[in-house]
């Protein structure tokens, strides 16, 4: 009887497991000899975007769904030497953000996450920006940082392209705590 119990029970066990490895799923994205880096971005219920540079002028960005399965690839080049910086996602477009430390030039790149399609987008500030924050709503950009010690906010408008420095609320020591999109009021709070 004692043994009887034993063998149920290890059944038991044995199917639980055995149901848990077959539930769980696990991807590993392989990265080459000649991949610099690879970053991946959570977009929430649509899955995650997975962004590897591969070399200093061409990255591929594919999209997985939650369930990890590959929906697309696609790949792109950019300007020698350029760094990504952040990625902001409002909940259709995920805006990728590149720049050099402490440049005044800018490249974001908008990838439409439902078909890949990616529009490529570059940017000039007068002052070289520490980037703190990157924000993107629709067709506008914000990127918060410093510039002389200052907190400012470079904003742009794709759609017309035109940037400006938003003006300042704060002055002094003061700089931006964060930056946190809206997308149901269809705006961007920032806190100092």
């Amino acid at each position: 009887m004692k043994n009887l119990f034993l063998i149920i029970v290890f059944q038991i066990i044995a199917m639980q497991i055995a149901c848990g490895q077959i539930n769980n799923k696990r991807i590993e994205f392989p990265i080459q000899g000649t991949d610099l880096e690879s970053f991946n971005i959570p977009i929430g219920e649509q899955g995650v975007i997975v962004l590897s540079q591969l070399n200093k002028q061409s990255f591929n960005i594919r999209k997985f769904s939650t369930d990890l399965e590959q929906i697309w690839s696609s790949n792109t080049n950019l300007e020698a030497n350029l760094d990504y910086v952040t990625s902001s996602f409002d909940g259709t477009v995920l805006s990728l953000l590149f720049s050099r430390f402490r440049s005044n030039s800018y490249v974001i790149f908008r990838v439409k996450v439902n078909s890949g399609e990616i529009t490529k987008y570059q940017i000039y500030s007068v002052d070289r920006i520490e980037i703190s924050n990157f924000k993107a709503l629709n067709f506008s950009l914000f990127i918060g940082g410093m510039v002389n010690n200052q907190p400012i906010i470079l904003f742009t408008n794709l759609k017309e392209r035109k940037t400006r420095i938003l003006p300042a609320v704060v002055k002094g020591q003061a700089e931006i705590q964060s930056m946190d999109l809206d997308t149901i009021q269809q705006q961007i709070n920032v806190t100092y």
